[in-house]
């Protein structure tokens, strides 16, 4: 399956490259500038505003939670819409003070879903769309709907579906950071350090902490990993073998592991660990936010345990720390596992390792 999915990327990148310079005739051909208005609106003209945001993976899901919260406390009044692709995406921004969120199905398969999805937000009128990523599939979408500004990054490609755009900056940003320079059109942007987090409701938190009391006493430290990972991130069971001995080797007190178990990894590492699986993935993220750490590749549940602001340990063996790096303050990012010293991780109880983002950036 893993590979039918690389191959369908690889496809995609393909036609994305060949057939970039027909994007900008198909924007022009479908914008629809009834509302459109060249001066940008005062914050308190602000009263309907839409956040597109179609995406099938988790991990660019959760790396927009920044900015839907950042939007929440910059218009506090307004009416927010945020549009996903599947209604399993909307989980992730529960208790942020969304008003509605809209599902679009962009799909061949879902096509009549996505029109009709498409008609209905077509005939509202918003005062700002914002489109913090956008990806072509973002771009069709805003540029149909009616919208007085409508926010983007500005590209050669995309930049005619908007009314006002933004500079892509040209130093490395982290890809959940990197949006929230479309607010600053509007406001001063300053980030708390719960941007990043779930709004976890009290019970999902007393599920989680429940959980954890039953799998690991609360006085012995207790640290959880994934070992699910998706092509070349993906790391041999006797690589996991030695990172879970060196962490051992170092630990000051014993480490009562946890794996985390999915349909992508139904059987655990080793026989002598505990267990957890959960196929709800806010309260998944509550019972990581009780353990002392989470270890993990670079892939969508090191992200989800990174919004659960528990510490992370972050293998980054073919992607960028820069742009998919951990934003709670104190993960590790490890890129070279040859040189790895788990010591050095375990002295810096309060700092990061070539940690390249965080929210104070």
């Amino acid at each position: 399956m893993n590979n039918i999915r690389s191959a369908f990327r690889r496809f995609d990148q393909w036609r994305r490259h060949h057939m970039a310079s027909l994007e900008p005739l198909l924007y022009n051909m479908i914008r629809n500038d009834k509302a459109r208005s060249e001066a940008l609106l005062s914050p308190s003209e602000v009263n309907d505003i839409i956040i597109v945001r179609n995406n099938g993976r988790i991990g660019n899901m959760l790396f927009l939670i920044p900015f839907v919260r950042q939007t929440r406390r910059a218009f506090p009044n307004a009416r927010l819409t945020l549009m996903l692709k599947w209604p399993w995406q909307g989980q992730f921004f529960e208790n942020m003070g969304i008003d509605d969120i809209v599902y679009s199905h962009f799909s061949a398969k879902e096509l009549p879903t996505f029109l009709k999805t498409l008609s209905r937000l077509k005939k509202q009128t918003f005062d700002i769309c914002f489109t913090p990523f956008g990806s072509a599939e973002d771009t069709i979408i805003s540029a149909q709907l009616c919208a007085r500004n409508k926010v983007s990054f500005d590209s050669d490609k995309c930049g005619v579906a908007f009314t006002h755009t933004v500079e892509v900056p040209t130093s490395g940003e982290h890809a959940a950071i990197l949006p929230l320079a479309l607010l600053t059109k509007y406001v001063t942007v300053e980030l708390g350090s719960d941007a990043h987090c779930l709004a976890f409701s009290d019970g999902e938190r007393l599920r989680g902490k429940l959980s954890r009391q039953e799998l690991c006493d609360p006085s012995q430290r207790c640290i959880a990993y994934f070992r699910g990972a998706r092509g070349k991130k993906q790391l041999s069971d006797d690589t996991w073998h030695k990172l879970l001995k060196q962490f051992e080797r170092v630990s000051p007190s014993p480490i009562t592991w946890v794996e985390i178990l999915s349909p992508e990894v139904p059987t655990p590492l080793r026989e002598d660990v505990k267990t957890y699986s959960n196929k709800n993935l806010r309260e998944l993220a509550s019972f990581v936010s009780f353990t002392d750490g989470f270890l993990c590749c670079d892939t969508g549940p090191l992200h989800l345990a990174d919004t659960a602001n528990v510490r992370c340990y972050g293998v980054y063996t073919h992607t960028s720390p820069v742009r998919f790096g951990l934003l709670t303050k104190g993960s590790i990012v490890i890129q070279n596992l040859q040189a790895f010293d788990s010591a050095t991780v375990e002295r810096e109880s309060d700092e990061t390792l070539e940690v390249a983002a965080s929210l104070a950036h």
